[in-house]
């Protein structure tokens, strides 16, 4: 096996899902810790290098796929629990200057990150293969994600309209 390397990667970062529990990925049936991460043509450079360019995300029609700034993107996952079963961590996010991130200061859609990550190769049906794997996550420039879950109260809702009366059995 080659030795491991790693890698600082800056890019925006998408649907960052990395701090506090691991929430639920209905594809593959387990709680993860997610992440995307745009890929600029000096973190494509650095993938074509290593051999690492089938980790651009692509559909099932094997189009690329994009975020919602039109950017081709990596996808960085942690399992809630190791092969070994045993209980991960989350992935160690810390503010520009060094500083551990406070969990409650979630990160939206654009933020500019460091992202530290590493190559490993791992042998899968006699076959070599290579692995990319985010170790910590650097924010540079935030972009706070808030919720949105019931909008500006610019006025009083809509009053719904009046249930139809039920119909009688003739």
């Amino acid at each position: 096996m080659a030795e491991n390397i790693t890698a600082m990667l800056t890019g925006r970062v998408y649907w960052f899902k990395g701090l506090g529990a691991p929430r639920m990925n209905d594809y593959e049936n387990k709680r993860q810790w997610t992440f995307d991460l745009e890929v600029t043509p000096e973190i494509r450079a650095w993938l074509k290098e290593n051999g690492l360019l089938n980790k651009i995300r692509k559909t099932e029609d094997g189009e690329l796929k994009v975020t919602p700034d039109g950017d081709n993107y990596i996808s960085f996952r942690k399992d809630e629990f190791n092969k070994e079963d045993e209980k991960s961590k989350p992935w160690r996010v810390v503010g520009p200057d060094g500083s551990a991130w406070d969990s409650d200061t979630l990160i939206g859609n654009g933020s500019k990150c460091r992202v530290k990550a590493q190559v490993k190769e791992y042998t899968m049906k006699g076959k070599t293969l290579k692995g990319l794997y985010a170790q910590a996550i650097q924010v540079g420039e935030l972009v706070e994600y808030k919720s949105n879950e019931f909008g500006a109260w610019d006025a009083e809702p809509a009053p719904r309209a009046a249930a139809k009366p039920a119909k009688k059995d003739a």
